[in-house]
Formats: C-alpha cells, structure tokens, sequence
C-alpha cells in the first residue's frame, strides 16, 4: 500500500445524534509541527465541549505515533482517530476533531464509531502526495568525475540537491542503499514518488 502526505490542510463536518464532529487535518513535518497544529486548531475551536486528536510523523528514521482523548472516556476518541490516520496509511499528519455536544450520551461505541468515521472523512478528501521511506547521501568528488557521477545517479535515485565549488561538487540523492562508492549516509526521510 502507497504511503501518503496530505498536500495541506483540509476540513469536514458532520452531525451525529445532534453532536457535531469537526475534523481539521493537516500535513505535519515533525512532531513539534504536529503540536502546534494541535494547539492552532484547539484555540480557534476554544469553545467546543472536546478537541480530541492524533499524529503519525515519520521523524529521524521512526515513525512516532501518539494520541489524546482530551477529556472523553478513555479509548474513545485519540485511538479511533489514529486508527483512521493508520487505516489510511497516512504519515505526516496530524487531525483534530472537534465535538459540540447535541444532548444526547453516545457511549463508548458511539464515541468510537463517531471519532473514527469523522477522521476517516477529513482524510478521504484530502490531496495526498505518494512517497517512500528512503535514505539520504552526500557524495563529494572532483568536478571531473561530476557527469559520470550524476548520469548514474540520474538513472536509480532521487537528486536532491547539488553544489558546485572551485573544483570540487556536492550531491545530495536519496536512495534505498548507497549508489556511489564514497557516499555518505546523512538521515533517513519521506521521497516523494511518483
């Protein structure tokens, strides 16, 4: 199954039993950016009865994973909307969804089902990017061996970026493994593919 990045933020509403459920997700780069988006999303809907929420941030090779109830019965609502993130096979993303309470007690099933089903509908129309854990590698050479050395490159890796000095050049690609002998291992991260 293709790994996916929302492309930005997006938003859904739904009603369940007079209960409103607002899901707000968006891509997050990091888990500081996934809290932050938390707390963006939490202080612009201040008013609601709960702002329960979830990330998957795949960060420096792992992906971390965490999630919050926020105030309803525990299990309720933080998993359910992981899960979602998960089912979906969302990485790089955080969701909050936001309830206004109708009047009438859902239970713990209901809250589950209601949680999981707003995260799922915020998720499905978003824009996504595919991508692929890959690693990242610098190579270093002499600006003679530089065409050689980017046509092999060019035809298995993803370039990232490249720098020219006097006589020397830097390449940054990313790859599964190392492609050029005197490459050297910098991080692991999300590619995009196509």
């Amino acid at each position: 199954m293709e790994m996916r990045i929302p492309k930005a933020a997006y938003r859904s509403k739904i009603n369940i039993k007079r209960s409103i459920f607002v899901a707000t997700a968006s891509r997050t780069d990091s888990v500081e950016e996934a809290k932050e988006f938390i707390r963006k999303v939490s202080k612009e809907f201040s008013d609601a009865t709960h702002n329960c929420w979830a990330y998957r941030v795949y960060e420096n090779g792992a992906v971390v994973e965490h999630s919050s109830d926020a105030g309803e019965p525990s299990g309720t609502a933080g998993i359910p909307i992981l899960n979602a993130i998960k089912s979906l096979n969302f990485y790089n993303t955080a969701v909050v969804v936001t309830r206004y309470f109708g009047g009438v007690k859902l239970g713990a099933k209901g809250l589950r089902e209601a949680y999981s089903e707003s995260a799922k509908s915020v998720l499905e129309i978003a824009d996504y990017i595919k991508v692929k854990p890959m690693n990242v590698y610098k190579v270093n050479d002499h600006i003679s061996n530089y065409g050689k050395i980017k046509s092999i490159l060019s035809k298995s890796a993803v370039l990232i970026s490249e720098k020219f000095f006097e006589d020397k050049f830097e390449i940054l690609y990313a790859s599964d493994t190392p492609i050029v002998k005197n490459s050297s291992f910098l991080y692991s991260t999300l590619v995009q593919i196509k």
